[in-house]
């Protein structure tokens, strides 16, 4: 998993690194985190977004919550991937017939640790943007249209992706999956291969990447709280307008409680990540690398698979509280 430093696995022996849980209670305990749970929930997850991409491409994108929704969709799809990953590369079948861990420990870094947190970072900018839009939907009924078009947001969506990508490419620099020698084996494995200066590579991705997940919460809880608020004072204005306009002003109040529940929800499976991140600043030995290596790791599965959750339960949000998804999904997969 993705951590503030480089696995340095190779640099401290087990027992200095073993701190307050065993080798043999941390295995236990990964395997049901990190195998059983998102072997089940991530694998129903990736399915139910997939469905949802479906959906949104048939509903179209003239109205610019589809194309954002589109856009989580698909971030929510790799988050899920790397669960998958996860339980895969952790399942005990697998690590009793690898002979050298540093297969494992390179592929669970690189390979997945790093691109699970970039696809939360999607997640979490997405999830603002969607739940802003909804607050200017309340704030300024008569000016949103004017200024966030289907345009506007498709170029948001396509530089939120760009710009987190490319912020995390000096960690995928910094370590890579390659041949190296192993003077335990005294021979040449896979592992991880350290850039030159890796650390500080490193440190660049972990730094936008922490600003990101930090700053992210505390807008969609700004932004959550004022929708709220904004769409209660203006409950009573709506109902005072004509009936065509209540017909409208009836699908905007389904549309924002829709985005609020959406942001709800990711504060709420998003607060145990963003917790522990804060810990990983404050108590020195609580990192990939520390003492506390496997307590680092347990903790951060059982966050992963809180955070996944949100990913996973979107399908049920949309149909739920979406008359117009609930309808092109259902036509599109006749079940009516």
């Amino acid at each position: 998993m993705a951590s503030n430093k480089s696995t340095g696995v190779e640099d401290e022996s087990d027992s200095d690194v073993i701190g307050s849980m065993s080798d043999e209670t941390f295995f236990q305990f990964i395997f049901i985190s990190l195998v059983l749970v998102p072997a089940v929930v991530s694998t129903l997850g990736i399915i139910f977004n997939i469905i949802n991409i479906v959906v949104f491409v048939k509903m179209g994108f003239s109205e610019t919550i589809n194309i954002s929704l589109l856009g989580l969709a698909v971030a929510d799809v790799g988050v899920l991937l790397t669960m998958v990953g996860f339980s895969v590369i952790y399942n005990p079948m697998l690590m009793t017939s690898v002979a050298d861990m540093d297969v494992i420990n390179a592929v669970n870094y690189v390979a997945l640790g790093w691109p699970h947190v970039l696809f939360s970072r999607i997640v979490a900018c997405l999830t603002t943007y969607i739940t802003f839009e909804r607050f200017l939907c309340v704030v300024m009924p008569l000016k949103v249209k004017a200024i966030i078009t289907p345009t506007k947001t498709l170029t948001v969506v396509i530089g939120i992706y760009s710009f987190i990508i490319l912020g995390f490419v000096p960690a995928f620099i910094a370590n890579q999956i390659g041949p190296r020698f192993n003077p335990q084996l005294n021979q040449t494995t896979i592992g991880i291969i350290l850039a030159p200066n890796a650390n500080l590579l490193e440190d660049i991705s972990l730094t936008i990447s922490i600003f990101i997940q930090i700053s992210s919460f505390i807008l969609i809880v700004i932004f959550t709280t004022g929708l709220i608020q904004a769409f209660i004072r203006n409950l009573n204005w709506r109902n005072q307008s004509s009936s065509s306009k209540n017909k409208s002003s009836s699908r905007d109040k389904v549309l924002i409680k829709m985005v609020l529940f959406i942001s709800v929800v990711y504060i709420a499976c998003s607060f145990p990540d963003v917790a522990g991140t804060v810990a990983v600043l404050f108590v020195k030995d609580f990192s990939v690398k520390g003492r506390e290596r496997n307590a680092f790791v347990s903790v951060f599965s059982v966050f992963f698979n809180i955070s996944s959750l949100h990913s996973t339960a979107s399908l049920f949000i949309y149909v739920r509280m979406s008359s117009k998804f609930q309808q092109k999904f259902l036509a599109v997969f006749k079940f009516r």
